[in-house]
């Protein structure tokens, strides 16, 4: 995992969050659990893609956020949440720019899982589908 202002391709220019790698994220989904309503869970998992793609599979226990409805996340979570980002893959912008504007907003603990669906089905992960 690099460190909390580190973005694709290594500008570290404050953006305020971190990015993850697949094996980052398989570590802290063994840790936790995240959930969409539990405020106990370690982390919400947040899947920026369109939603014909989020409804058609998806990381296990992920909720679907469209990139123009990030601020409805400000009703659901308390900004010291941690709040895990992705989207297609490590060539679409959509999950750096939701963790750049969860980091605007105020959120303390965000990460950025550059690979994306590509990355975690090309690792042999398990999905969720429709």
């Amino acid at each position: 995992m690099r460190e909390p202002g580190a973005t694709r391709g290594g500008d570290t220019a404050a953006a305020g969050y971190a990015t993850l790698t697949s094996e980052d994220l398989q570590r802290i989904l063994k840790a936790g659990r995240p959930s969409s309503e539990d405020a106990e869970a370690g982390f919400v998992l947040v899947n920026v893609r369109p939603r014909r793609e989020f409804e058609r599979e998806r990381i296990p226990g992920s909720i679907h956020v469209p990139p123009g409805r990030l601020r409805d996340l400000e009703q659901r979570f308390e900004k010291g949440k941690k709040v895990v980002v992705y989207s297609a893959s490590s060539t679409c912008p959509r999950s750096s720019r939701a963790a750049a504007e969860l980091t605007r907003r105020g959120f303390h603990y965000v990460f950025d899982y550059a690979g994306g669906m590509r990355a975690w089905k090309r690792a042999g992960n398990a999905v969720e589908r429709r």
